[in-house]
């Protein structure tokens, strides 16, 4: 009977075994399963119990969101990984996911995966549920903090000893954080286990929980197998990680979180199998929401805004006539406002990525006023922030939106009108740097449930402005949405070096956006305006200077290094052409150019040098002596693996957050990144990610360059003048390689000739398609593969970041494709004449 019993017990693993298509070993204490790369995945039983969660008031930096300490009860036995999963184990699932740096330092097979948002994680679990039929998934906030005691009722696992807010001796052998990591999470299993036989729950990567998060859950909890809250904005994060060096972060009952799209290099997860009996958590089969594709789609110009566009440069609007009257009530429902096409907003600084909030402004002039109506998306309207008790306060501080005013079109810094507004209609009004200006504006705004509206009116008398208006305006709108609860440094400002946001589900970062994107990081000072065609105007538009002047290019193809002191010149450049310059271990390069009126003035280089540097740029002038001048912000387009800390943290070398001094990543075309850091002490005159594989391209603005600290003085662009620019690596000294170097004045908007010549070879079963650069007054970045369905339409069905591609020969056969060249600025060539690709032979 005994016997029967042990048969039919093993019915149900023998018929996993044969079911499964991956292989599973099951047994009493542990489950191993075997993937497609001979990666095993290696779980232990963790027994049903009982155990008190959360921390005590007398627990050192302990957080109200901990608390209150409460009884728990576990009622089912689970499985949970011994180790966090690995890069290898992640990409049996997902080929294609990498982890690494710039220097690779995170993509060991045996580190664990990071990088992957909640809900890669839970594809992850839910992929392996089909494989094996098992009930994968991530483990509860209650499962995990349970599993991770072990027993126990100290801070640690390890124990309670603790010196100071970093050194914990006890928890450095079970633990990778700040003070033993190095800064890179390590291979998984190689600090000591709990009494569960767990590794790594305190410190390496942070762990993906299934739970919402919610500060108050804890007063609430069910007393049984709680789930947490139904819905939230936040998922939990437990365990800590390799980042931070205050010990309290890898506390057992230390809780995180992240919204579930979130991804960076500090977060990873482990998995949780049920037992047969248990059902499967509620949340376990979720699917990604799908994100909105939002585009910024301007207004089609007409024929003067177009001769506005390649006279000046854009982007351009006609400011028309209001066909009635306007009342300023924040509603925007008047009648005259229906026949004003919307302008959209861009984030202002460059970035390639969208705003999460969308903003609109539409503008119309009378003989009298000129109305300005903003319509601001808003998803957090009750963190809506007015800053500023009284007219020209510190409105900017707050949500905002502004108004900039150039009437004469001097195009000079400063030289402008400036209107703060805040949420309620609270003013800050500036004339060319005046303050005591203080227009006769009506402001007045409107908050509905997802937005918030502002409606202005200013006299064209304020502008000095009677009978004789201007006919183009330089003009700009901007919207600043200010960071919310960041946190502060808590220890001082030499230690710890970089810690967490307290409460990452309460912060908001900084999102500025602008009707004419003005490549700096501050919404309040913009580099350059757009222009406005204004109905009313009768005065002659100004002649203007010249929209692009070319001051020097270097491309090496001469064979020489041109105005560089040091390098040699070699074969081989950017996009794998032509010529580069070649700079040995402690070379430093320095481009010898007088430089004057700065205001206008840019500069694109391509370099790269071996893995785990920087390339450092930067120019001396005639300010401070011969001070140091950095960069106020570098917009990198990088084809080799960014690696940025991750979001929610304070640095306190720069003082700001590590996102704003490290920069910010964002997807952009051809394989490339667009990453943008600011000035600081940190990282103000870097090109970062430069190579080791592929050029960086690096561009920046003179006009807003700064001495380097402790002056932090602001270069006067229309008197300061410059001896040149340097370039040279880290301090570790290595190699350096200049692909090219252009300097010019102005905007370009002229587009790179087409190509003209290409050649077909082949390569096995693939043909190589291999071009000849296309021309640029600046240089073309990356190229367009087109192709015209049957139907007529066309299809970019490639963007090629070199100037070759291979095309499968049987895929491509017979048809017609067409190349477009893209410099910098986006600016696109005609196609290309007609390639042909032969037909298959019979």
């Amino acid at each position: 009977m005994m016997r029967l019993a042990y048969i039919i017990f093993l019915l149900p693993l023998l018929s996993l075994a044969i079911s499964t298509e991956f292989n599973v070993n099951k047994n009493g204490k542990h489950i191993t399963i075997t993937l497609p790369n001979n990666q095993e995945l290696l779980l232990n039983k963790i027994p049903a119990g009982r155990f008190l969660m959360g921390s005590p008031a007398s627990e050192k930096m302990g957080k109200a969101w901990e608390r209150p300490v409460h009884d728990v009860e576990i009622t089912n036995d689970f499985f949970m990984g011994r180790y966090e999963i690995t890069n290898a184990q992640f990409r049996a699932f997902n080929p294609k996911h990498h982890s690494r740096t710039a220097g690779g330092d995170l993509d060991g097979d045996q580190q664990p995966v990071v990088n992957v948002t909640w809900f890669d994680a839970l594809a992850f679990c839910q992929w392996l549920s089909q494989k094996t039929q098992l009930q994968v998934r991530l483990a509860t906030e209650a499962e995990w903090e349970y599993a991770c005691r072990a027993g126990t009722t100290t801070r640690f696992y390890t124990t309670d000893v603790v010196n100071g807010v970093q050194q914990a001796p006890q928890l450095f052998k079970a633990c990778w954080y700040g003070p033993n990591s190095k800064k890179v999470s390590h291979d998984v299993g190689t600090r000591e286990a709990n009494a569960f036989g767990l590794h790594d729950l305190h410190g390496n990567v942070f762990e993906w929980c299934m739970d919402w998060f919610a500060e108050d859950y804890y007063k609430q909890s069910p007393s049984k197998n709680p789930l947490g809250p139904d819905q939230g904005t936040h998922r939990i994060l437990r365990g800590g990680s390799y980042v931070y060096y205050l010990h309290h972060t890898c506390r057992s009952a230390y809780r995180y979180s992240a919204k579930p799209h979130y991804h960076d290099a500090n977060i990873g997860f482990r998995i949780v199998i049920d037992g047969d009996s248990k059902e499967i958590h509620p949340q376990a089969q979720l699917k990604p929401a799908t994100k909105e594709k939002r585009s910024i789609n301007r207004p089609k110009l007409h024929k003067d805004e177009v001769s506005i566009k390649q006279r000046f440069g854009g982007p351009v609007m006609t400011i028309a006539q209001p066909q009635s009257a306007i009342k300023i009530d924040g509603q925007l429902n008047e009648t005259a406002w229906s026949h004003i096409t919307p302008q959209p907003m861009e984030l202002l600084n460059g970035r390639a990525a969208l705003p999460t909030q969308f903003t609109s402004v539409k503008v119309c002039a009378d003989a009298k006023n000129i109305y300005v109506a903003f319509r601001c998306e808003e998803t957090e309207m009750h963190r809506l922030t007015s800053a500023g008790d009284k007219r020209d306060g510190r409105i900017w501080a707050g949500d905002s939106v502004e108004i900039f005013l150039d009437p004469q079109h001097t195009e000079k810094r400063n030289d402008y009108y400036h209107i703060s507004i805040n949420p309620d209609g609270l003013t800050m009004d500036i004339a060319k740097g005046d303050k005591t200006w203080n227009p006769k504006i009506q402001a007045i705004g409107h908050k509905g449930d997802n937005h918030w509206t502002m409606e202005v009116a200013l006299p064209l008398a304020d502008l000095n402005i009677t009978d004789k208006i201007p006919r183009l305006w330089g003009i700009n709108f901007t919207r600043f949405r200010p960071e919310l609860n960041a946190g502060r440094p808590q220890h001082g400002t030499l230690v710890p070096h970089e810690w967490p946001v307290d409460r990452p589900d309460l912060m908001r970062a900084s999102e500025d956006s602008a009707w004419s994107p003005t490549l700096s990081d501050s919404n309040h000072l913009p580099e350059s305006f757009g222009h406005a065609i204004f109905e009313i105007g009768t005065e002659d538009i100004p002649e203007p200077r010249p929209l692009f002047e070319l001051i020097s290019k270097e491309d090496f193809s001469n064979g020489t290094r041109g105005l560089f002191s040091a390098g040699e010149v070699k074969e081989g450049g950017f996009q794998d052409t032509g010529k580069s310059l070649y700079l040995k271990k402690g070379e430093v390069a320095r481009y010898h150019l007088e430089l004057t009126d700065l205001q206008n003035m840019a500069v694109i280089t391509f370099a790269k040098t071996s893995p785990g540097n920087v390339v450092y740029w930067h120019s001396f002038g005639e300010i401070y002596g011969s001070n140091k001048l950095c960069w106020n912000q570098v917009d990198n387009l990088t084809r080799d693996t960014i690696r940025l800390p991750p979001l929610f943290t304070y640095n306190d070398g720069a003082g700001r957050l590590v996102s704003t001094s490290h920069g910010i990543a964002d997807p952009y075309h051809a394989g490339y990144q667009k990453h943008l850091s600011w000035f600081s002490e940190a990282s103000g005159m870097r090109i970062c990610y430069a190579g080791p594989k592929h050029y960086a391209v690096a561009h920046a603005k003179f006009g807003p360059m700064r001495t380097q600290h402790p002056h932090n003085k602001p270069l006067q662009p229309n008197k300061d003048k410059l001896r040149g620019i340097f370039l040279h690596t880290s301090r570790d000294c290595t190699e350096l390689e200049i692909g090219g170097i252009v300097i010019f004045r102005g905007r370009d908007i002229e587009p790179p000739k087409p190509v003209t010549s290409y050649t077909l070879n082949e390569k096995g079963d693939n043909l190589e398609l291999r071009w000849e650069p296309a021309e640029d007054n600046t240089w073309t970045i990356w190229y367009r593969l087109i192709e015209i369905d049957k139907n007529g339409n066309s299809h970019v069905i490639r963007e090629c970041p070199d100037v070759h591609t291979l095309l499968n020969r049987q895929a491509f056969a017979g048809k017609t494709l067409y190349l477009q060249g893209v410099d910098f600025f986006e600016n696109m060539s005609a196609w290309s004449k007609p390639i042909k690709i032969p037909a298959l032979k019979d």
